[in-house]
């Protein structure tokens, strides 16, 4: 049966909000303890009282980004933080923020990417090398075969040089004849190895080789004002008197005798034209002794290769022109030293274990 007292019925509406005077609330609590209906009545309203007033203190809620960047520690209005303070809703909020935070980003420096882990790295800047070479001891298996393989990679870039240009050395007999630079005008002259207690086997009146070598350094000299140096490969011959009769040969004049020599330039141009052919021709015929005699000749001709072996067949040698050493085929050290550097890195990962770094 429902309590028929309407004073103390609207009374109650203020008793629960608070705003009675205290003989009136003294009226209504001698009232509640007598009165069973009443006390329902008062729980009742307590319960929809605290719905409306939580559902205005929800409208005067922060946002969500503004709740975040508290629960970050930025700083806000008063007014913001005396309404966190006295919401129950608000504060709940920012400990479940701060909480899932701490579980994303310890405060151990362990984790990359948090930022105790990078305010360490600003303190110790030698941590970057582990971020580098971490993968050393992070992946020792994948380490080595990568290294190992880099390393294999650059060793034989490094010696591509040697096994795509073999040399070959012509065995050279004891009069092989080789090119030098010369002294003054960069001439080549031509050096021969005289044998030891033999026989010369040159006819006897056959005129001396020092002539072939004046005219031979004349030609070089000819032929590379024209072609540059190293431009050709020049040989001089000259062919013994025909044989007479020695009263003949006695009779004959220093001036019959050279003319009865035959004097033979040959020159193989290694690259060239037939303009070049005939101006390296033209110009011999022109700057050549004119004493050479009568008879003498001059050919020019280019070589279909760059070979040794053509130029030595040509010049009608027996032994091949011997390269200088800074001409033969090099490792390349750009190369030599990063195959160099994988290998140490290689054998790092050998030496170093997944667990060194561990206690």
């Amino acid at each position: 049966m429902a309590c028929r007292n309407t004073e103390i019925e609207n009374l109650l509406i203020r008793y629960v909000e608070g705003s009675c005077s205290s003989l009136e609330s003294s009226r209504v609590s001698d009232h509640l303890r007598a009165c069973s209906d009443c006390q329902e009545d008062l729980i009742a309203l307590k319960e929809i009282t605290g719905l409306l007033n939580a559902a205005s203190a929800r409208d005067r809620c922060p946002s969500p980004d503004v709740l975040v960047s508290i629960a970050g520690g930025e700083e806000h209005a008063e007014e913001t933080r005396a309404h966190i303070s006295g919401c129950v809703q608000c504060s709940s909020e920012i400990t479940l923020v701060q909480s899932c935070t701490r579980e994303v980003r310890p405060e151990s420096p362990d984790m990359a990417g948090s930022k105790a882990f990078g305010d360490q790295d600003a303190r110790h800047p030698s941590r970057w090398l582990g971020r580098i070479f971490g993968w050393l001891y992070a992946k020792p298996r994948f380490a080595f075969v990568t290294s190992f393989s880099m390393a294999l990679l650059f060793f034989a870039l490094s010696f591509y040089p040697i096994a795509g240009n073999l040399y070959h050395h012509p065995e050279t007999s004891p009069e092989a004849t080789r090119l030098e630079s010369g002294s003054e005008h960069g001439t080549f002259v031509r050096e021969t190895k005289p044998e030891e207690n033999v026989p010369s086997s040159s006819p006897q009146g056959a005129p001396s080789t020092s002539g072939e070598e004046i005219l031979e350094t004349r030609a070089r000299g000819i032929v590379e004002s024209e072609m540059g140096h190293e431009g050709a490969d020049v040989k001089v011959a000259v062919s013994p008197p025909s044989p007479e009769s020695g009263a003949k040969r006695k009779k004959a004049s220093s001036r019959d005798e050279a003319s009865e020599k035959r004097t033979a330039v040959s020159v193989l141009l290694r690259n060239g034209t037939p303009k070049d052919v005939e101006k390296v021709e033209k110009s011999l015929q022109d700057r050549m002794p004119l004493d050479m005699g009568r008879g003498d000749r001059v050919s020019v001709s280019v070589s279909p290769s760059s070979s040794e072996d053509s130029l030595g067949k040509t010049a009608g040698r027996s032994a091949g022109i011997q390269k200088p050493d800074f001409l033969r085929p090099q490792p390349d050290l750009f190369y030599l030293g990063l195959g160099t550097f994988f290998a140490i890195i290689a054998g790092l990962t050998v030496i170093v274990r997944p667990d060194s770094g561990r206690k």
